[in-house]
């Protein structure tokens, strides 16, 4: 492992469908929360003309060409790969191969168009991340561990540390993400002296893994399915409720609005027949003649009775794999969201003799939180005593004496997914690298001439547990031109292998000394060269995705022009200065151009400075969390969905949010916190802005929607004063 400050590390757990970063503080790991206060955040980006969209509100796009998601599953394969090929017919972007025959995503905004390869992707996630935990710990982040699916062969693994690289990030550790699951439930479990099996059932991938805990985590066996998760239990669904409406209506027309919004309400229901046994579906937008549907538990686990069997198979893989039995396993660890199917788990139960499987750590943080766990534990830090509580926002530890039975000292010794062969005659194969090899494995084979007189020898090696070499993943070939001539056996070639704890491989061969020559080498990951051109190209379209912004907010200030030299003689000259800088300086810096957006906003929006100011009083006594929320709230109503509302209906709004938010800094009150979070949702003050219209008066119109509040959610509202003094 490299030298890591772990005040300026994170811990990333790349999903399929969502992702989840933990951070360490002042000597405790947090949770990296959402703009909404999310613990995960979906892994999806949406690449507009005026910027990126990352996260819950780039999934409400998905469907658009615009909008990327699932490229995991396509992670480090060819282009015709038929897990590729399977995955593009469900995408509403194209996928096209690029010169090297990879995949490579093209998203289309209204004026730009995007080539996104799947390691330029998680790079632009992994970029994320760590801007937003740069804002919490005030400090560059430097470093990241990363976990992988068990299961993933080099190629993908590659692919991975690339995107890390190309986001200016040294990677401390590629952890399999059933490991990292293992140490995050035995920090609060006593594991010791037992094996144990992770079932890791994600978003669009399924792992299992063996392991035995005893002073380290010894990875007995792996096995998973790369193409099959919480995505395709929706996509069944999805078809189901095709099905249904062509029964009821018969056959209707689905535009791309239609289809990404019965794909939500797929979704939507899949997450609520885990909790239900019924869920009603809202075709309402659908404009036909079928208002809802409703679908039964029995209904879900019909349309998904054969995707439970295939994790059940690759269950009996690993077992077989490991030479054991069900009755060997002492305890099975359910992570992954998908694991919350009831199905799934009553699945498991069943297979295990009746024995209750273990879902007692949150599915969905569990990997990202063991990583941490393991940088922290490597680097000195008591993992356990700074482990918090996320379930509120604060730094109270959790543990404590009788509770925890983590390691001292955590140990990993993993192995290697897959084999790695060498041709011989008839389409066999040498194994030179066999699956379930303990990391580091290094090997030296001997080779010898098979022909009398030989003048050359070549080594073909290829990935993939076929014993047939056709059916292998070719790698590499190593060539020896020109050898000495004897007759066949008398020429020896040694060839030495080894795997680093990365699943990194390095194939090295030598003939009297002199070494081979690789002639083919498929790699398919990114040169430093290549992650450069990337770094590059994101900058550049970070560049003009600011600058179609900045014209963007240029011409709205154009718009309000008239409106606002009433109330600033001095807004006409402003603006014309900054489009004679706008048209003069096309290749102006990025900050240049954020900058000039920020200071027409807030001659936009003069009550925008207001809000800045008392977030800012607010934020010398709250947790980071409760700012964050305070903040997306302002800025929905300044630039999301309220932009249309009049002045007056965002000064009330605007007051209301801060109201509320200072009362709670009085109270320190719960319920008035679930009044902040819930007041986006309730529809009541919108009825309130329509009676009082533009000339309300702004202290009983505020007043009166905080008695809406009050009675909604049974609290008590005492601010008529703090009003008057805003408003003064």
């Amino acid at each position: 492992m490299s030298i890591y400050d772990i005040e300026e590390t994170i811990a990333l757990d790349l999903g399929t469908s969502n992702s989840c970063c933990y951070y360490s503080k002042e000597g405790h790991i947090h949770i990296l929360q959402s703009e909404n206060g999310e613990y995960t955040i979906p892994s999806v980006l949406r690449f507009m003309d005026d910027g990126i969209l990352i996260g819950r509100l780039a999934k409400q796009h998905i469907g658009k060409p615009d909008t990327a998601f699932e490229l995991k599953r396509i992670l480090g394969r060819k282009y015709d790969d038929p897990v590729v090929q399977e995955c593009i017919k469900s995408w509403s972007f194209t996928v096209e191969p690029n010169e090297k025959g990879l995949p490579v995503a093209v998203l289309k905004s209204d004026n730009m168009t995007f080539d996104i390869t799947p390691s330029d992707f998680y790079t632009y996630l992994i970029r994320h991340f760590k801007e937003q935990v740069e804002k919490k710990i005030e400090r560059k982040v430097k470093s990241i561990i990363l976990t992988v699916p068990a299961y993933f062969g080099e190629y993908q693994r590659r692919e991975t540390i690339s995107a890390a690289k190309t986001a200016d990030l040294d990677v401390v550790y590629l952890m399999n993400e059933p490991t990292a699951a293992a140490i995050a439930y035995a920090c609060e479990n006593d594991l010791r002296n037992k094996t144990i099996l992770i079932y890791d059932l994600g978003g669009g991938t399924f792992d299992v893994s063996i392991l035995r805990v005893t002073n380290s985590f010894d990875v007995i066996a792996t096995s998973g399915d790369a193409h099959l998760g919480g995505i395709d239990f929706t996509n069944r669904l999805y078809e189901w409720l095709l099905d249904s409406i062509k029964e009821e209506v018969g056959e209707i027309e689905l535009t791309e609005k239609m289809i990404a919004s019965l794909r939500a309400q797929a979704e939507e229901a899949k997450l609520g027949l885990s909790i239900n046994e019924y869920h009603e579906i809202d075709l309402s937008d659908l404009n036909i003649e079928l208002s809802t549907i409703g679908v039964t538990r029995e209904d879900f686990n019909l349309a998904t009775e054969d995707l439970v069997e295939r994790s059940t198979v690759v269950v009996k893989d690993c077992l077989s794999q490991a030479g054991m039995i069900p009755k060997d396993i002492d305890e099975v660890i359910m992570i992954g969201g998908s694991s919350r199917i009831p199905a799934v788990r009553d699945a498991m139960t069943s297979f295990f003799g009746g024995r209750e499987v273990k879902a007692t750590i949150n599915p969905d943080e569990a990997v990202a939180r063991g990583a941490m766990c393991f940088v922290c534990q490597k680097a000195g830090h008591n993992m356990v005593c700074g482990m918090n509580d996320i379930t509120d926002g604060t730094n109270i530890p959790v543990g404590g004496e009788g509770k925890v039975f983590a390691p001292e000292s955590i140990e990993i010794h993993d192995i290697s997914p897959m084999q790695y062969v060498i041709e011989i005659p008839n389409d066999e194969v040498d194994i030179v690298v066999p699956k379930g090899a303990r990391l580091p494995f290094k090997k030296i084979t001997r080779y010898q001439t098979i022909v009398d007189y030989q003048e050359m020898i070549t080594l073909d090696i290829a990935q993939g547990n076929s014993m047939k070499y056709s059916e292998n993943d070719e790698y590499q070939q190593l060539v020896f031109d020109t050898i000495p001539r004897k007759p066949k056996g008398e020429v020896k070639v040694d060839l030495t292998v080894t795997v680093d704890p990365f699943c990194q491989v390095s194939f090295k061969a030598f003939c009297n000394n002199v070494p081979a020559r690789p002639t083919i080498l498929k790699n398919r990951g990114s040169t430093a060269k290549e992650r450069k051109e990337t770094q590059a190209m994101m900058k550049n379209n970070d560049r003009l995705q600011s600058r179609n912004l900045c014209s963007q907010k240029i011409n709205e200030l154009k718009e309000r022009l008239d409106e606002l030299m009433s109330t600033d003689p001095n807004i006409g000259q402003y603006y014309q200065s900054v489009v004679d800088w706008f048209n003069n300086t096309p290749d102006a810096p990025i900050e240049d151009y954020l900058s000039t957006i920020n200071y027409i906003d807030i001659a936009l929006h003069p009550l925008l400075n207001v809000c800045k100011k008392h977030i800012t009083v607010l934020s010398l006594s709250c947790n980071n969390v409760y700012i964050t929320i305070l903040q997306t709230q302002v800025d929905e109503m300044f630039f999301g969905r309220y932009t249309k509302s009049t002045y007056t209906q965002m000064k009330v709004r605007c007051l209301i949010i801060i109201s509320i938010h200072y009362t709670y800094l009085k109270e320190r009150s719960r319920t008035t916190f679930a009044s902040i979070m819930l007041f986006s949702h309730t529809s009541n003050h919108s009825k309130v802005y329509q009676s009082h219209q533009e000339e309300c008066d702004l202290i009983s119109c505020s007043q009166h929607i905080f008695t809406i509040i009050a009675q909604t959610y049974c609290i008590q509202l005492t601010v008529h004063l703090f009003l008057k003094q805003l408003l003064s």
